[in-house]
């Protein structure tokens, strides 16, 4: 095994064992202390590997990730435009955080107009996401924003199969 796939591996493993260390489950101590061993030895047993894999998956299993398409409105003002403010439609795991991100660049008041759960998995959130944008293509602005009025009508109506 080379240098840099060995130093994957490790970095995997430790990534994996604060997973288990911030999950605050009944073994979170326990990786804690792994970590600590391994940091002032340089390596871990296998029965320490074998509780990182265990632990992971049971991880992965309990938090799986949730995705959203969702809409936020701004308040900006165009020039030229015959409306105020544009809707963002997208998808994501973090609409909260999506929604302070586009406060942050706009320094205006963004508001979430609305959301609806998209399934677990990414592939099935994007196939909701392209259906969503083909329906509303016809109000395409500009960077995967949208005419305001009509796109929010469409989406409160609409429903994920």
């Amino acid at each position: 095994m080379s240098k840099i796939q060995e130093f994957k591996r490790l970095f995997k493993i430790v990534n994996d064992l604060n997973k288990i260390a911030k999950s605050g489950g009944e073994h979170a101590t326990q990786a804690r202390e792994v970590i600590k061993f391994y940091t002032q030895n340089g390596y871990l047993t296998k029965n320490m590997t074998t509780f990182i894999k265990e632990e992971t998956n049971e991880i992965k299993e309990t938090y799986s990730r949730k995705f959203y398409l969702y809409a936020i409105s701004d308040n900006i003002k165009r020039p030229g435009l015959l409306f105020d403010g544009l809707i963002k439609v997208g998808m994501g795991c973090y609409v909260n955080q999506r929604l302070q991100r586009l406060q942050n660049q706009h320094s205006v008041g963004c508001k979430l107009e609305w959301y609806r759960f998209a399934g677990t998995s990414n592939s099935d959130a994007i196939k909701h996401q392209n259906k969503m944008i083909r329906a509303l293509k016809s109000r395409y602005v500009v960077d995967g924003w949208y005419e305001p009025m009509i796109i929010l009508e469409t989406l409160k109506n609409w429903r994920i199969n």
